[in-house]
């Protein structure tokens, strides 16, 4: 074989490399599992990626907005979920929520790259969300395919 043949064939099996590891590593629709950072404490305070069990038991409870102390979210065990916003009663919203459900559109499943997704069904919509944060007492959600918005929750 050739001498040129085979570094041609050398350059272009490193460049086919390369672009399939910056590929892997983009960010695109939406973030992989990677680059979020849903994590959970262990034992000896390392962190590692929360398993789909520990994100469905670790968001029950009460949160409010880190970025507006007047929103909080309540999810509840049973799958109930409800929305206030202190000083309007009729912003108040209850709903449904559950980790990836059968029901979720097949593009959200795609924007969600694998990664456990949190359904929201509110009478008027139906919301869907990556955590890409999750501890005692913060919680951090992001919207499947939403121009990158980030909700922000610390616990009450």
């Amino acid at each position: 074989m050739n001498q040129k043949v085979a570094i041609g064939i050398v350059v272009v099996l490193a460049l086919l490399a390369g672009g399939y590891l910056w590929y892997t590593n983009q960010s695109g629709a939406f973030m992989s599992a990677d680059d979020t950072g849903y994590m959970a404490s262990t034992t000896d305070g390392t962190q590692r990626t929360a398993t789909p069990a520990e994100i469905q038991n670790g968001v029950e409870g009460n949160w409010r907005s880190a970025d507006d102390a007047r929103f909080t979210r309540t999810f509840n065990a049973d799958g109930t979920i409800t929305d206030r916003y202190e000083g309007m009663e009729d912003a108040t919203v209850s709903g449904h929520w559950e980790l990836n459900s059968d029901h979720m559109p097949g593009q959200v499943r795609e924007l969600a790259n694998g990664m456990p997704v949190l359904s929201i069904e509110f009478p008027e919509e139906a919301l869907f969300f990556v955590v890409t944060k999750l501890g005692a007492t913060e919680l951090e959600m992001s919207y499947v395919g939403g121009a990158g918005k980030t909700l922000r929750f610390e616990r009450i």
